[in-house]
């Protein structure tokens, strides 16, 4: 937190107290409105990013701390196509309420005692007077001083930051899909690297269908070890080719029939309808027997201990040694067998790095 109010306090030497009281929030609790809705939100954004002095210099995104980063409108990089894209992280951003008043409270204290230390420039007991004024009003979220928007004139949102990494990636799909021809993603990687978050954001961006990998689990007597020794042999690619994409090749509606692996046996028949768009997400996604079919392939990625962590998170740690001694062995001797991260357009790296899109 230190590192941050000190970075902030250097490009923006005129903030006043009340300044650091609205950065320590967003950094608690991000961005909050409950009567937010997606159209209203685009055009009041659409009605700010035109009215922006755009002659100025403006950073893209700065960091806040707690996952979060407040993306300025400003800024050269954005474009309508961005804009739309921003909307809809701001709205998946918006309300998440992750922070607590326990953490918004140590934080401010924190402030205080870096202005009582003069690391802050701020006066320690005007940093105080804002801050109990605020507890006394159940912590509000505020608007920033008249001088700092005299300064610095700001226009941003604060959105969660893993939403903006994924962006040179959405952006191309965005425009791709604007294409009549059909399309077919695939998103391969690591288990626990965010797959499945990335391709149901992917979802909530374009009009498209998401079919998963895991449905299609080999059956327990197909696990022979010639099958298993076959560098992504762990999936039924067999059945993903003839029951999802030939009939997507074919403009068809998909009848899915998922494998439950709990009683090791198919599960009841779903009809998905045809889209143009179509996304086949999960590790054993890049097989050599469905590779060729596919648009764009893209890759996540992630650290082992990242990966373990979220493997935990999940609930899957009674099966943690699974996935260490099977699960994982399996997907790396596919990964590296076959250079799958190779055959990407774009990788997507997560983890105990900063996060990264490469195309």
């Amino acid at each position: 937190m230190e590192e941050i109010l000190l970075a902030h306090q250097k490009r923006y030497a005129e903030m006043e107290a009340i300044d650091y009281y609205k950065l320590i929030y967003q950094q608690t609790f991000g961005s909050y409105d409950d009567q937010i809705n997606e159209k209203d939100s685009l055009e009041k954004l659409t009605e700010e990013y035109k009215g922006i002095d755009k002659t100025k210099t403006r950073v893209f995104h700065e960091p806040i701390g707690n996952g979060y980063v407040r993306v300025h409108l400003g800024a050269e990089k954005i474009s309508e196509t961005t804009l739309s894209l921003l909307n809809k992280f701001f709205i998946r951003s918006t309300n998440r309420r992750s922070g607590t008043i326990e953490q918004l409270e140590e934080r401010l204290e924190r402030a205080v005692e870096l202005a009582e230390e003069e690391k802050l420039t701020v006066d320690a007991q005007d940093l105080a007077g804002v801050f109990q004024f605020y507890k006394e009003r159940c912590y509000p979220p505020v608007s920033h001083s008249k001088v700092y928007h005299e300064q610095y004139d700001p226009h941003y949102r604060v959105l969660a930051a893993s939403y903006l990494e994924y962006l040179p990636v959405l952006e191309y799909l965005v425009e791709l899909a604007k294409g009549d021809t059909p399309k077919l993603i695939a998103i391969d990687g690591r288990c626990g690297s965010g797959k499945t978050t990335f391709a149901q954001v992917v979802k909530e961006v374009l009009d498209c269908n998401v079919f998963h990998m895991d449905d299609f689990f080999l059956p327990i007597e197909m696990k022979t070890e010639e099958r298993l020794g076959e560098p992504g042999g762990n999936v039924h690619y067999e059945r993903v080719l003839e029951e999802v994409i030939q009939p997507l090749m074919k403009r068809r509606e998909v009848k899915l029939v998922p494998f439950d692996c709990s009683i090791n046996d198919l599960d009841k028949l779903t009809v998905i309808p045809y889209k143009k768009f179509n996304v086949i997400e999960g590790v054993y996604s890049f097989h050599p027997a469905l590779e060729e079919y596919y648009d764009v392939k893209i890759f996540v990625t992630t650290d082992p201990g990242t990966q373990i962590q979220r493997i935990k998170e999940r609930g899957h740690e009674a099966k943690l040694h699974r996935f260490i001694n099977e699960w994982i062995p399996l997907e790396e001797k596919y990964i590296e067998n076959l250079r799958v991260n190779e055959l990407a357009d774009f990788v997507i790296h997560t983890g105990d790095k900063r996060m990264r899109a490469e195309k």
